[in-house]
């Protein structure tokens, strides 16, 4: 009976834990059904647990079927092996970060909101190729060196200027 009342307690305190981060973490059976979600999976999904729970991921969010995020929970099932990758859920409408973590009875998705990063990436590389075409279109020489004198970027002006390739 005292087993059994650790036992019972051991779980209440992993649920609690769950319950409180703020990531989304869901468990599904061999047969891909909801058989865990936390809160904040609840609250991506815009659904209750009771409604997510028995229910297959697949007919859950359908529009997972045929995406890299679907491919990747798959061979993670299949291989039992670990999976971490980023992948865009189109209902959820954010990036999100992965783990994928296998079992024998099935498979737990711990996901991070990844939005605000990926956002902040695209917004470099904007930035980023907005620079080099600036750069490209002088007719002066520009080059970047860093700190041990080694150059990082030569713009066309400076290749003339020089009579050297980039490469070079």
């Amino acid at each position: 009976k005292e087993a059994e009342q650790l036992r019972q307690e051991a779980h209440r305190e992993v649920l609690a834990i769950l319950e409180s981060i703020t990531n989304s973490f869901v468990h599904v059976d061999r047969q891909w059904r909801y058989t865990y979600v936390n809160r904040r999976a609840e609250e991506y999904a815009g659904q209750s647990r009771e409604e997510m729970v028995g229910q297959r991921i697949w007919d859950v969010s359908p529009e997972l079927l045929g995406t890299p995020l679907e491919r990747q929970a798959r061979e993670a099932m299949e291989t039992q092996q670990m999976a971490h990758f980023e992948a865009w859920h189109p209902r959820w409408q954010r990036w999100l970060e992965i783990h994928a973590y296998p079992e024998p009875d099935g498979l737990s998705l711990y996901s991070q909101d990844i939005t605000e990063r990926k956002q902040a990436e695209a917004h470099l590389q904007e930035a980023h190729a907005t620079i080099t075409t600036i750069l490209e279109s002088i007719t002066d020489a520009f080059s970047h060196v860093e700190t041990e004198w080694r150059y990082t970027y030569v713009n066309q002006g400076w290749e003339k200027m020089m009579g050297k390739k980039r490469e070079e």
